[in-house]
């Protein structure tokens, strides 16, 4: 077998930081001689030669001492390709056989260009057709000769690493399952995006000399029963960070080392494709930390130029419909009564159900109209004027997206669902942005940073979407060593924290108030576990470490986020505990989707209490102006500087508990990125709706539990608004502040447990929850 880079190489000097599509890098090439066999390392020492705008790196063979000959490596910014050339070789050295880069195979392609690597006894040359900054070390094959290439959410062939790796093995089976328990959330078009997808990667890999198989069912007996067919030892799959499809791999994991008359000794090999290069270990917490570290940015590995041979399989399948893909989750879940209740639930928006307007349009890119690279490349040349009839489509769609949005919010409409899918990478967006601004300012990268919007919005969300996924990672196990149990849940694009805790019993669901995190419930959640429920507590898009996305965060928003957590994570109906502005959001949920509520429990909610409620109409937020953003930037910067007079203006009876942790983590979350969306979205709201209005919707109970000291409001004239005019509501005062679940926790625990008691003894003969992941067998 031929040397890999570590094997043969010895470290590479450092070099000065260059700009994102010119770091230096890391190869490792081998040839094949009479006699031995080569291995080539850089040594990582660009030098730009005069007017041609190519990057040079000098290196030498490694090998007999005596024969080291030079080696130079550029990249032609014309093709965005990479070419090599022996400067000084011996008749000795054959063609390049195999090149490595730092450890992972890559496909070489021949060409008629006098640029590449000549062979001066075959006659012919070839092109480095990659890209890689310091890629993690290939995927060890522990001399096996078949892997399983499994494919999830990385439904592409450009900047995959998985695919990259695979060269190092004689025989390959390409793998996507459609697994029914974990699709169960998705929506009709997101199906059908997801068929589009697999079709077009089952092209691509064919176009590779490879092919996809297909598989409907359980992830865990389909690639155990593949595995075994083709004496496979290795499952190469991308790492996880969502929490169900995270379980999904380690419960593989698990099934592969105790399966009985199944296959033995298969591994299952993760591998990440991060956007940046850090040479610090550790995320650090704060976003402007992070910037100080100055981490490059990796460009993508281009597509490998072919794969090894497919192993023969009995039956390849074939790719089903969305119809059928749908009826097939449908059939799976048939006995579960609540999941075709609660999933018809999310047919239709909230926004939908106040007025009479029209659905909201859907993220799916113009279908069949052009490639997820061609309408890249549109979007990013949307202030320049076509002829293309396609480009026309895609310009259209930006035009009403941007109408309608944020600014930069139409490459969200466009890419959300890509992105999500994994057929295009962040990697390649940002690379092929940047790209586009250098041919702007002819050839030069501007020191201005990006000029056109699109580039901008493409550039941040990706910048953005990384930062989120290190620090959900950085959070999960800085968890994990405090007992802290964080997952993340992926809605529409963006992750979401949140905690589970209890195995048994109803379930109850805690909203965070305004500016907070599932942490503040941090001294609720164990103590309602340990008394027989099972609680969740999750962060609500656009605050604390859940992603803050460029969108118009609304009332109605956060709504139908904590809709499909019940729909999705939950699976069954849940008391819902809501603070401050979280007891308004979970007052919402009851009064439009009353059948996934079991009861509310409301503590210093938010929300005006109107007497006449039937009168109201639902008034669309107002578009962001200057105005707002000049408000929004002096709002943060005067809650940053006065946070820690606030908390105990709000903690009046326990100012102990408004502690240096909950101050410190306030303070963090209001410098990620995107922060100034969600405090500008406030500005640009209308009058919402009266509580009442939605209240007196929900023919279940609800329970107001209210601070007598809260700063915010009057707790006298709050009792008798809502005697007046919320029948259903059962009013409780405690002397505490606006946050008194964190401030008096054991007071608010026993009014609480007290409250779930009386609704269990109600809710005799509950329906079981959704399965756990498991065979569709035992299903």
């Amino acid at each position: 077998m031929l040397p890999t880079l570590t094997q043969a190489a010895a470290t590479p000097r450092t070099t000065p930081a260059l700009s994102p599509s010119e770091s230096h890098f890391g190869y490792g090439i081998s040839f094949r001689g009479l006699s031995h066999n080569w291995c080539y390392q850089c040594y990582d020492s660009p030098q730009r030669a005069s007017n041609t705008g190519l990057l040079f790196h000098s290196a030498h063979f490694l090998g007999d001492k005596a024969s080291c000959k030079q080696f130079c490596l550029w990249r032609d910014s014309k093709f965005n390709t990479w070419a090599s050339t022996v400067v000084n070789y011996r008749q000795t050295i054959d063609l390049c056989t195999q090149v490595f880069i730092n450890g992972v195979h890559v496909a070489l392609s021949d060409t008629s260009s006098t640029r590449g690597i000549y062979s001066k006894r075959k006659r012919r040359c070839c092109r480095v057709m990659a890209v890689s900054t310091n890629e993690p070390a290939a995927l060890s094959s522990e001399k096996s000769n078949v892997a399983i290439l499994w494919f999830k959410k990385d439904l592409r062939l450009d900047d995959h690493l998985g695919s990259s790796s695979c060269a190092a093995y004689q025989a390959l089976l390409p793998v996507y399952i459609f697994d029914p328990y974990l699709l169960r959330g998705w929506s009709y078009s997101m199906l059908e995006n997801l068929v589009e997808a697999v079709a077009e990667l089952k092209l691509a890999l064919q176009g590779v000399g490879s092919d996809l198989i297909i598989r409907c069912g359980n992830i865990k007996a389909e690639l155990a029963a593949l595995a075994e067919e083709v004496h496979a030892r290795i499952i190469i799959a991308e790492a996880e960070i969502d929490y169900e499809w995270q379980e999904a791999v380690s419960s593989l994991q698990e099934y592969l080392k105790d399966v009985e008359n199944g296959p033995s000794n298969v591994s299952v090999q993760t591998w990440t494709m991060p956007l940046y290069e850090c040479k610090e270990k550790g995320t650090p917490a704060y976003y402007k930390e992070f910037q100080k570290m100055q981490c490059r940015i990796k460009p993508p590995l281009a597509v490998p130029m072919s794969f090894p041979p497919l192993v023969e399989v009995a039956d390849r399948g074939c790719i089903p419909s969305a119809s059928e893909v749908e009826i097939y989750i449908q059939s799976f879940l048939e006995n579960n009564i609540w999941h075709r209740k609660l999933k018809d639930l999310q047919s239709a928006s909230a926004e939908a159900l106040l007025s009479t307007m029209s659905e909201i349009p859907s993220d799916k890119v113009v279908p069949g109209a052009i490639s997820i690279m061609g309408t890249l490349e549109a979007y990013l040349r949307f202030l320049e004027p076509t002829w293309r009839k396609d480009w026309k489509q895609i310009y259209e769609r930006v035009s009403e997206a941007e109408y309608e949005g944020p600014r930069g919010g139409s490459f969200r409409r466009l890419f959300g669902n890509s992105l999500t899918l994994g057929t295009i990478s962040g990697r390649r967006i940002y690379y092929e942005a940047f790209e586009y601004e250098k041919a702007r300012n002819g050839g030069w990268a501007s020191p201005f940073g990006f000029g056109t919007f699109t580039a901008i919005a493409a550039a941040k969300y990706v910048e953005s979407s990384e930062w989120y996924r290190l620090l959900a990672a950085s959070t999960k196990e800085d968890g994990e060593k405090r007992g802290s149990h964080v997952r993340i849940w992926s809605w529409r694009g963006s992750l979401i924290h949140y905690t589970m805790s209890g195995e048994h019993g109803s379930p109850v669901v805690l909203v965070h108030g305004f500016g907070a995190f599932w942490e503040h419930y941090r001294d609720n959640i164990q103590n309602l576990a340990k008394e027989g429920y099972r609680v969740w507590a999750l962060t609500l898009i656009g605050f604390g470490r859940s992603e803050k996305p460029d969108v118009p965060y609304t009332e109605l928003l956060w709504a139908e986020l904590i809709r499909d957590f019940i729909v999705e994570v939950v699976g069954e109906p849940a008391t819902l505990v809501g603070n401050s502005i979280g007891g308004y959001m979970v007052s919402i949920v009851a009064g439009l989707w009353p059948q996934i509520v079991l009861s509310l429990i409301l503590l210093n909610s938010a929300g005006a209490i109107l007497p006449h409620d039937s009168t109201c109409t639902y008034l669309k937020p107002k578009q962001r102006t200057a105005i707002t953003w000049a408000t929004s930037q002096f709002s943060l910067l005067y809650l940053r500087s006065s946070v820690s007079q606030l908390l105990k203006k709000y903690y009046p009876v326990n100012p102990s508990k408004a502690d240096k942790w909950l101050i410190s983590e306030i303070l963090r979350a209001s410098h990620d990125p995107g922060a100034e969306y969600v405090m500008e979205s406030f500005f640009c709201l209308k009058k919402p709706f009266p509580i009442n209005w939605f209240l007196n919707r929900f023919q279940g109970k609800v329970f107001a539990i209210q601070g007598s000291r809260d700063p915010l409001s009057n707790g006298t004239e709050r009792k008798q608004l809502f005697e007046s005019y919320c029948p259903n509501v059962v009013f409780q005062s405690v002397n505490a502040g606006h946050c008194p679940h964190d401030e008096v926790p054991d007071e608010i625990n026993k009014m609480i447990l007290k409250w779930l008691q009386q609704i269990d003894s109600q809710q005799a003969g509950r329906t079981p929850p959704l399965q756990p992941v498991q065979s569709v067998q035992s299903a």
